[in-house]
């Protein structure tokens, strides 16, 4: 591969005449990664009188493209990223609109929006959204129509101490969500004030157990942890 550089990349670079400046052609950049890729070898064209990198893709493709390119974020892959990226928007469009998406986009600015009023009580305190839900709106989609989802429900998390996903997350009224608040989960016990996830994380229990016996079978929190 001609211009292949691996050390001494000045003097290399002085004898091919290359117009690039020596701060993109410096062994420093290989092994650097550049969203999906990799940056493994350098090459000059002599046609063009340009350099080159020559960059591994996450998927397994190899792509040359001009350094600057990958520098300032403009490729970021072999052009898996942009198919991908595509492929996602194939699958909401139509459901921008839709109740769900307002709720999965909501979703994602009270966990990601510091602009957001809500932001504080939540991605300020550390929820976050499971990567799959926060990838693909048509996986948090068919979550949601595989557990129950209706118009007239919310989302809404079991545990108000950890984020979203499938496991901590189901489909309640408004009166169910009301009750299941960080205010209304303060526990006391023997002058011991915390909300109850901790009590269940201190005793070694199972949130949904606990969570399901105050909820369904109407034990007081503390019936409940003592079970």
């Amino acid at each position: 591969m001609t211009g292949y550089l691996c050390r001494n990349t000045r003097v290399a670079l002085f004898r091919k005449g290359g117009n690039m400046r020596e701060s993109a052609i410096d062994i420093k950049w290989i092994g650097q990664r550049f969203g999906r890729l990799t940056v493994c070898e350098f090459e000059y064209s002599e046609r063009l009188h340009k350099w080159f990198w020559i960059c591994q893709c996450d998927c397994g493709k190899w792509v040359k493209v001009r350094p600057y390119l990958v520098k300032n974020g403009h490729t970021l892959s072999c052009g898996c990223l942009q198919k991908e990226r595509a492929s996602q928007a194939s699958k909401t469009h139509g459901q921008s609109s839709s109740r769900l998406y307002r709720i999965y986009n909501g979703m994602k600015n009270r966990c990601y929006n510091e602009k957001q009023a809500s932001y504080p009580n939540y991605g300020g305190r550390g929820i976050t959204i499971c990567d799959e839900w926060l990838h693909s709106f048509a996986v948090f989609q068919e979550w949601a129509l595989a557990n129950g989802y209706s118009e007239d429900l919310s989302i809404d998390r079991i545990d108000n101490d950890v984020g979203y996903s499938p496991e901590n997350c189901r489909w309640v009224t408004r009166t169910e969500q009301n009750e299941n608040t960080r205010s209304n989960n303060l526990v006391t016990i023997n002058g011991k004030t915390q909300p109850l996830s901790a009590w269940v994380r201190e005793r070694g229990l199972n949130y949904h157990t606990v969570s399901f016996l105050i909820h369904q079978k109407h034990m007081t929190p503390e019936q409940a942890l003592e079970v």
